[in-house]
């Protein structure tokens, strides 16, 4: 073999190892990332379903006190009708 076809075999392995380790790398770091936005999204989800419940509780004491905000103004109603 002449010491060119020997010289382009060697070029062409580290062409090949060194593309093959960006690849690699690159494979790497999507994992990684897809891992994360999977946790982000888990994560996401649970504040979504605590905001809601959060939401529901306020709403409902919000009723509770416009309820009684509504039967304070009936009884002060009422006493200021009995004055006159």
């Amino acid at each position: 073999m002449p010491w060119e076809t020997v010289t382009a075999i060697i070029s062409v392995i580290t062409v090949g190892i060194a593309v093959g380790r960006i690849i690699y790398g690159l494979s790497q770091t999507l994992t990684r990332l897809n891992c994360s936005v999977e946790n982000l999204n888990a994560t996401l989800n649970a504040f979504a379903g605590d905001n809601e419940k959060e939401h529901e509780e306020l709403y409902g004491e919000l009723y509770s006190l416009r309820e009684n905000v509504s039967e304070l103004e009936i009884k002060l109603g009422h006493k200021d009708s009995e004055k006159n």
